[in-house]
């Protein structure tokens, strides 16, 4: 999957493509919620000390680590963001009309993918990533 976004970002410098790379990293780096992510702003991001702030399930926050490539990677999509966008969404994952994504848009980019990926008899969403620990080294 990663693969295939990282070709058809490198390839077609698309906005989805760019999004939607980034938002799976995000996803299988930080094992957040579908509705920490759609919520994710980018004040919530601290560079410095490589932590993503989230408000998870009762509104509790917490500070979750982020690895290196995990950040370089978010600070590239920013800069990609900023070039699209005059004055980019305070939300990380927006839209095309630079409106917070919803959880529903979000599920649909998953099935999108999982039409695409042939992947059939298997559940793909956003909460399958959640349960996949051993990628987060990777991410």
């Amino acid at each position: 999957m990663l693969n295939y976004y990282k070709r058809v970002k490198n390839r077609e410098k698309s906005f989805f493509a760019y999004r939607d790379y980034t938002m799976i990293i995000v996803f299988l780096g930080t094992g957040m919620r579908l509705g920490e992510v759609v919520n994710l702003r980018w004040k919530d991001i601290n560079w410095e000390n490589n932590t993503i702030t989230v408000f998870g399930k009762k509104r509790i926050q917490s500070s979750l680590p982020i690895t290196d490539k995990l950040k370089n990677e978010l600070a590239e999509y920013k800069i990609f963001v900023q070039q699209v966008f005059k004055k980019p969404c305070e939300y990380v994952f927006a839209l095309k009309d630079n409106k917070q994504m919803t959880s529903g848009a979000v599920k649909c980019v998953f099935k999108r993918l999982k039409d695409k990926m042939n992947f059939n008899d298997v559940r793909l969403s956003p909460h399958t990533f959640r349960h996949t620990e051993n990628v987060k080294s990777f991410v």
